[in-house]
């Protein structure tokens, strides 16, 4: 499931994707490029291949 906001110029300019695999676990991926706060990314993993 997802879902984005598209800016006036046509890219994303904001997006949450909820994924979900075979054992029911979950995890979700929010981004904003317009936000006022630093850029910044982080993945935290465990036994997963991105």
């Amino acid at each position: 499931m997802s879902q984005r906001k598209v800016s006036p110029t046509g890219p994303d300019e904001q997006a949450t994707i909820l994924l979900k695999n075979d054992s029911d676990q979950m995890a979700t991926v929010a981004l904003s490029m317009h936000s006022k706060q630093p850029k910044r990314a982080m993945i935290s993993c465990e036994k997963v291949f991105l």
